[in-house]
């Protein structure tokens, strides 16, 4: 019997897991944040060092992002030079690049990279 047939395909998995999360509670992540009564955000002091690495780590890949796009921009100009627009290759590297340029918008909608 095959891996899927047995436990189901990739998707079905993670959906499995996504959901068995969301009843135990879990969420997308572990906020650092909160809000107080009066509405502004704190931070447990205790978790300050936690916070910087996490933001350091956020700075960091937005950092990346424009990068990214550069660098997937120059791969897919020379698959179009070869006449490569039709591989494999140059799909999954659009599909990159859409994603990359998706999220960068995203963020910089909510403020976020800065700008």
């Amino acid at each position: 019997m095959s891996w899927e047939k047995s436990v189901g395909s990739p998707r079905q998995v993670c959906r499995r897991v996504w959901l068995s999360d969301r009843r135990k509670g879990a969420g997308f992540m572990d906020r650092l944040t909160r809000k107080n009564a009066a509405g502004v955000w704190e931070l447990d002091p205790e978790r300050l060092p936690e916070a910087a690495e996490r933001l350091a780590r956020y700075e960091d890949f937005v950092e990346a992002l424009p990068r990214e796009l550069g660098q997937i921009s120059a791969e897919l100009e020379a698959l179009r030079g070869a006449g490569k627009e039709k591989t494999v290759q140059f799909r999954e590297r659009m599909a990159r690049k859409l994603t990359d340029r998706s999220l960068l918008l995203r963020l910089e909608e909510a403020g976020l990279t800065g700008r």
